[in-house]
């Protein structure tokens, strides 16, 4: 059920409308109120994203912060990243975390075209997030995974010619918050707020399904207690996007960013299947003490479950 109505990305906003209406009815449910709460982001739509190299062709992603070719797309030598050769080639890029060469290639401009080989915990396709969407580079980055990148850095070593295609449509667009509230018995106390992320890269429920699962069971069972303070739940759009949803929220709701009694928030990929580890973190000692003994309660004390962190978040 939640699988069939998520967003799909940075283009598909009939699915983040489903969503958010599935949410409100399930506020409902839970003897609490909702409301949407829109944000402008600028929507790519792509289209071709290929690489061409000696009649073979590799199928990709763009990057959603960096710049478009031509429908000729871009035609040069490939070479590494921050050489002098037209098209950057970049392997073993993380998803997450840095990579000298390709980020400095990146933002100095270097190349008229990048290759981004991403790898991760699991084999295939893995997308970096657009941090910079308000603010795009100007370089066309093709992201690549799976098979084929050894076979692309020798034909790169061997001084191959190749042909970068990436073509789309930009425009303004409007994704939704969803805001869930369960009142509390003194309306005016300063409420604590559960954040979850509910969108991803591809047609998934693996990354936030778990994370938005919880937090309304969360809600449906302060709800049931008749909690003395407010509590919200806010599931926020465009988390791949520069966390686009989070940071309207801010913007219009400055006084909980500091305000709110605490903030709760359930990360990507709880409980999937790739062999992490479930960790904590906290900005505040008390509440992370707390969070650590009621996990430990419940038998959550793997190996690998961090410590409070005083300042990791925050």
């Amino acid at each position: 059920k939640f699988a069939s109505k998520r967003a799909y990305g940075n283009w598909e906003l009939s699915a983040d409308r489903a969503n958010a209406a599935w949410l409100e009815a399930e506020a409902a449910a839970l003897g609490g109120s909702a409301r949407r709460e829109g944000f402008p982001f600028r929507k790519l739509e792509p289209q071709a994203a290929w690489l061409d190299v000696d009649g073979r062709r590799f199928e990709g992603v763009p990057i959603f912060d960096g710049g478009l070719t031509g429908p000729e797309g871009v035609t040069g030598v490939l070479g590494p990243a921050g050489s002098a050769a037209p098209i950057g080639v970049a392997a073993d890029v993380p998803v997450q975390g840095p990579h000298p060469r390709f980020d400095t290639a990146l933002a100095l401009g270097i190349h008229r075209a990048l290759v981004a080989w991403t790898v991760g915990a699991l084999p295939g396709l893995r997308l970096r997030n657009a941090e910079r969407l308000e603010d795009p580079f100007a370089t066309p980055v093709l992201q690549l995974g799976g098979a084929g990148q050894d076979w692309l850095v020798q034909r790169m070593r061997q001084g191959a010619e190749a042909t970068l295609t990436l073509t789309g449509t930009q425009s303004a667009a409007t994704a939704e918050n969803v805001v869930i509230e369960v009142p509390g018995q003194e309306p005016d106390a300063a409420p604590v707020i559960l954040l979850t992320p509910r969108t991803s890269w591809w047609h998934t429920c693996a990354e936030q399904g778990t994370g938005v699962a919880l937090q309304l069971e969360i809600l449906r069972a302060v709800a049931k207690r008749k909690p003395r303070r407010p509590v919200w739940g806010l599931f926020t759009s465009g988390h791949e996007l520069g966390y686009r949803g989070a940071q309207h929220f801010l913007a219009d709701h400055p006084e909980l960013g500091t305000g709110a009694h605490c903030w709760l928030h359930l990360g990507s990929s709880l409980g999937a299947a790739d062999g992490r580890n479930l960790w904590l973190y906290g900005s505040d000692y008390a509440l992370s003490r707390q969070a650590q003994a009621a996990f430990r309660a419940a038998g959550l004390n793997r190996q690998g479950m961090a410590d409070y962190t005083v300042g990791a978040i925050g």
